[in-house]
């Protein structure tokens, strides 16, 4: 099994080679980090995805919380990329898969996207973080790492700022009162 080949590089980079797929979240990791603080909304979204996604054991949700509370060093991150890479290249490797390598990408743009004030908004990715975008994507090999504001701005689009605050409460609702019949 090809799989095997990678299992000394895994526990190298303290990965359990059962729980490899925990290397998909390392390319959100790093733009949760870029800016050189993991925020709160971000962290919330990193979890949200890594449940919605991966069936993670206990061994990865360890390593997950560990990225999550102290940044990997750029050597680690570097690896783990590389290491992402191979091992979705690996044909019978059953967990991550080259298509997959894109989505976490993407995810990770959503993830530099998760501000409190603008959250989701294109034009909310910071420049550290459409870097490390873009160097996520050259690691693995997939598209150009564009954030969509740049491909907005390139179209012609401009920052949209919102014209009122977001609601702290939904509105109320008006109920109606039928009529008697």
């Amino acid at each position: 099994m090809e799989r095997d080949r990678f299992e000394e590089s895994l526990k190298e980079l303290g990965v359990d080679p059962k729980n490899a797929e925990v290397l998909a979240l390392l390319p959100l990791i790093y733009v949760g980090w870029a800016d050189g603080k993991m925020e709160g909304i971000e962290r919330s979204r990193i979890l949200e995805i890594a449940k919605s996604e991966l069936q993670l054991g206990d061994a990865a949700r360890e390593q997950l919380e560990q990225w999550l509370f102290a940044p990997p060093t750029p050597a680690y991150f570097r690896a783990g990329l590389t290491q992402l890479r191979l091992l979705a290249r690996a044909p019978d490797q059953p967990v991550v898969g080259v298509p997959d390598l894109q989505r976490f990408v993407i995810y990770a743009e959503s993830v530099a996207r998760a501000t409190p004030t603008n959250s989701d908004s294109p034009w909310s990715v910071k420049p550290v973080e459409a870097q490390a975008i873009q160097q996520i994507a050259a690691a693995l090999g997939v598209d150009f790492g564009q954030s969509w504001a740049r491909m907005l701005t390139e179209l012609g689009e401009t920052p949209k700022r919102p014209t009122s605050p977001p609601l702290s409460e939904p509105p109320q609702v008006k109920q109606v009162q039928k009529a008697p019949a």
